[in-house]
């Protein structure tokens, strides 16, 4: 959005503006109540009240125009707009550098004044707050860099009421340690944080708090967010959400350690596809009236090692949280991702609702030679070392004469170890109809007229294996390409 300028109203430019704002509120509020609708422009140049020196706008009143504080540079202890009164027009902190140690913008009601921070600079170590405060016109805080050290960002209890139009934190920076949205109200607008950056300072955790926040007729979008270094708690607990939510293709999600969105009401559609978390998202006790993508989403469940030496989950709340994306995938007709779920919460039931030497040993030995139905290669893997061990065993075994001399003979070595191949074969894949007949040639060039009692018993456990290894690999296909009605 373009700032508009009226030149018809009278004006209070830069020096004016600065003389006036050193006498104080009552000074300042007189000529504003003489001057209703005016411009006033600060910007350009540089504002230093010094380290120990304060800037406060506290309980001054600002006329209905264009208020301009773009491209300022201030410099202070403390900027305070605490009790503030603003009555429409515009506020532009466009550019501007904010060098405080905090800034207070708490409790303010904008009176339907477009509030513009577009490229603005906060270097402000303990913290920036707009806490409480109402915005009922146009909000822009597109490409602002948060650079609060020791500090949060607090948008806590905030109105964004009735604007029609983007609420846009776009390609902003925060880096900081918490960024709090709780109890934060969006009426009728979209809350764009597309592409933002979260970086943590310090090796604390950075926490992102957007419970009990409501987006009513409101879209959130979260797609291409990035977040950077250290560990994530990003935390939606209890919000409603009336519009579409997009987390979509976030980046750094392995720095994400909680990702909370329990309680949540979603009235629209739901997006987090794409994403490779190093977590489980928590959808669990959350009401969910429509679509919800989870294509391409990978999860951590996290396990140690138990008295036995075998991974086991650190969380059992996390068998939950994987149920319930398996739910949501299967509602949603996403066949692939809810066998990738099912999987993650079979492994991550062992030791806890799956117990016992057999039940343990089935749940194992499933997920090695078949991945849980999921995996065609590791019965292909599994068939060819099966195919190959054996031959080599029957190899070993066999009194052909040729054989003896095969250190020093390599024809007939080969040509001994391809009747082994092929003898191998026969038992694997004893439903082919030429494996009789191949079975009975082979058998002769290599034992004689009978087999050995050992072979003919690896040769029974071959084939029985070969048939279940078969068997999950057409499972497996099965499930690949499976179409879910």
């Amino acid at each position: 959005m373009q700032w508009k300028y009226n030149q018809e109203l009278p004006c209070l430019e830069r020096d004016a503006a600065i003389a006036l704002l050193k006498d104080g509120p009552d000074k300042w509020n007189e000529w504003v109540e003489k001057n209703p609708e005016a411009n006033i422009n600060f910007s350009g140049g540089c504002i230093d009240k010094g380290e120990s020196g304060a800037i406060s706008f506290s309980g001054f009143h600002f006329p209905k125009g264009l208020i301009n504080f773009g491209g300022v540079h201030f410099k202070g202890q403390d900027l305070n707009f605490d009790k503030a009164v603003f009555s429409g027009g515009q506020l532009i902190f466009n550019r501007a550098n904010l060098d405080f140690k905090s800034v207070n913008f708490d409790g303010i009601d904008f009176g339907g004044t477009n509030v513009m921070f577009d490229e603005t600079v906060f270097n402000s170590p303990d913290g920036v707050t707009f806490s409480g405060s109402i915005f009922s016109g146009y909000v822009s805080f597109h490409s602002v860099k948060f650079g609060v050290a020791n500090g949060s960002v607090d948008f806590s209890r905030c109105q964004f009421k009735d604007i029609n139009c983007n609420v846009s934190f776009r390609h902003s920076s925060f880096k900081c340690r918490r960024v709090n949205f709780n109890e934060t109200v969006f009426e009728n607008n979209n809350v764009d944080f597309h592409a933002t950056r979260f970086e943590l300072t310090g090796n604390d955790t950075f926490e992102l708090n957007v419970t009990k926040a409501r987006f009513s007729d409101a879209a959130l979008n979260f797609s291409n967010v990035e977040f950077i270094a250290g560990c994530f708690h990003l935390d939606f607990d209890g919000s409603i959400f009336n519009g579409s939510v997009n987390f979509q293709k976030m980046k750094g999600t392995r720095h994400i350690e909680v990702f909370n969105f329990r309680h949540c009401t979603f009235e629209k559609s739901f997006n987090i596809a794409h994403n490779h978390f190093n977590c489980i998202p928590d959808l669990t006790y959350t009401k969910i009236a429509h679509h919800v993508s989870v294509d391409a989403v990978t999860i951590n469940v996290k396990k140690q090692l138990n008295q036995f030496v075998c991974n086991e989950v650190v969380d059992i709340g996390d068998i939950e949280r994987v149920r319930r994306l398996k739910n949501l995938a299967e509602e949603s007709k996403d066949h692939q991702s809810m066998i990738d779920f099912h999987i993650e919460e079979l492994r991550a039931k062992r030791w806890v609702s799956t117990k016992g030497v057999f039940p343990l040993l089935l749940s194992y030995l499933y997920d090695i030679f078949g991945g849980f139905g999921r995996s065609y290669k590791k019965p292909i893997i599994w068939l060819l070392m099966v195919w190959v061990s054996c031959a080599g065993y029957y190899h070993y075994a066999s009194d052909n004469p040729c054989i003896y001399g095969s250190l020093i003979n390599a024809p007939c070595t080969f040509e001994s170890f391809s009747k082994a191949l092929q003898y191998s074969f026969t038992h694997l894949m004893p439903a082919i109809p030429a494996s009789k007949a191949l079975r009975q040639q082979n058998t002769e060039y290599l034992f004689g007229k009978s087999s050995p009692d050992g072979v003919l018993i690896l040769a029974v456990f071959e084939t029985m294996i070969g048939a279940l290894l078969l068997f999950l690999f057409i499972l497996a296909l099965r499930n690949q390409f499976k179409v879910k009605g």
